[in-house]
């Protein structure tokens, strides 16, 4: 089953006959809708005999010129370039879709069904499988395959990252996995706030043990953090505790720029509690009785501030927040302006933001690319609880369970020499 979507997979991943037959099957059922397959296959550093002839045949019968090498690259590129940004524009689209797999033995497939932000992800990893099936990439165009592929391996498990997965990155892209190299694809990844792709090359930080690495690892050009030290100030908790643990691994020995945020990160780290945090904002003391027990049973340390400057002081201090709760009527800000210098804190970027009344629309026409939103005051955990599941399945990676937190308590502690 699977039709063409699962040829094409057979076409990527299969063994050298399987992948023959796919490419065969995809040329007669409709070679102009597949040329990315086929001319990978054409140019492909593994592809057999027959494998090449088939392609070639079908790019024939599409009437194009047959592409040389460099063209192939550049095609190819573009299909890459162009997948990633449909996966883009997919993050939080929680539609379920089929996506098939090729089968450990190479030669059958089997069908899962996923959100279509994995899809597109799977599909984006796909187009740059096909990218380096040709050989001697130009290293942009390789990294770029790394960190597609990277992006969607920890999509798919977010504890990815053991000794066996980092060697077959290792085997697979060779020295662009080297520390120079990596931090270069993580500054890419961070500037398109591709987190699964930074959680995936951190993990490369991790058996970086030669100490010249070190250096490629933590200084940055001109003075500036570099990108491992930037990803410990990441708004996602995941990644910045990630980040700082790997440095903490390398454990440099003197100053570096950003080597203060670090040492913020293992401080928030050493404080991380069994449970995650939502803040309250409340003045009156029967409200903060009610809201409390309200966020306390679904699973919340609740911390309560009187303000929104004591809000933003709670923020910096950071933590695994997962939500701001706040009544709208806060003496030193309006809703408009909480949201506002909540959102200029690095860790309280994507961090939600839920008003509590009965005020008609408290935040006016704005638009929001993250969650905020107005509720009637809530008189059980559920609308609450609700709008967390939604967020959570929006997002890129899962947010930390409580023997993380312990474990990045630890790490924390250690770090600090506490």
């Amino acid at each position: 089953g699977g039709g063409t979507s699962a040829l094409r997979q057979l076409a990527i991943y299969g063994g050298a006959d399987v992948r023959t037959r796919a490419i065969t099957a995809l040329a007669r059922i409709n070679a102009n809708n597949h040329l990315a397959d086929l001319v990978a296959s054409y140019h492909a550093v593994d592809a057999s005999i027959e494998e090449r002839r088939a392609a070639g045949d079908g790019i024939l019968t599409t009437g194009i010129a047959m592409p040389i090498r460099e063209d192939a690259i550049e095609y190819l590129a573009g299909e890459l370039s162009r997948a990633g940004h449909v996966a883009r524009l997919s993050i939080g689209d929680d539609n379920v879709v089929d996506v098939w797999d090729v089968r450990a033995d190479l030669k059958g497939v089997r069908n899962t069904q996923t959100f279509a932000a994995l899809a597109a992800s799977h599909a984006r990893s796909d187009a740059a499988a096909r990218l380096r099936r040709i050989d001697g990439l130009p290293q942009s165009l390789s990294r770029q395959a790394m960190i597609a592929e990277l992006s969607y391996r920890v999509s798919v498990d977010p504890l990815w990252g053991d000794a066996k997965q980092v060697d077959a990155i290792r085997a697979a892209y060779g020295s662009e996995t080297e520390a120079a190299f990596a931090a270069h694809a993580m500054a890419d990844a961070i500037s398109d706030a591709d987190w699964p792709a930074v959680v995936g090359l951190i993990k490369l930080v991790a058996d970086a043990a030669d100490t010249s690495s070190v250096d490629d690892w933590l200084i940055g050009g001109s003075g500036q953090p570099a990108p491992l030290v930037q990803a410990a100030s990441s708004p996602i908790p995941r990644v910045r505790y990630e980040a700082a643990a790997a440095i903490a691994r390398l454990n440099p020995q003197g100053p570096y720029p950003g080597s203060s945020l670090v040492k913020a990160t293992w401080a928030e780290m050493s404080r991380l509690g069994r449970r995650p945090i939502a803040i309250l904002v409340e003045t009156i003391p029967e409200a903060i009785a009610r809201q409390e027990t309200l966020l306390i049973s679904i699973g919340f340390q609740v911390d309560t501030v009187v303000s929104v400057a004591e809000l933003e002081r709670r923020v910096a201090i950071g933590g695994d927040l997962r939500l701001v709760m706040s009544k709208s009527g806060i003496a030193d800000a309006r809703p408009i302006e909480l949201v506002d210098r909540v959102r200029r804190l690095s860790r309280g970027e994507l961090l939600p933001i839920v008003f509590y009344t009965d005020e008609a629309n408290v935040l006016g026409p704005e638009k929001f690319n993250v969650p905020t939103v107005q509720l009637p005051p809530p008189k059980s955990a559920t609308p609450i609880q609700q709008r967390l599941t939604e967020w959570l399945q929006a997002g890129q990676l899962p947010p930390l369970v409580e023997s993380e937190r312990v474990i990045f308590a630890a790490i924390g502690h250690e770090a600090l020499g506490l």
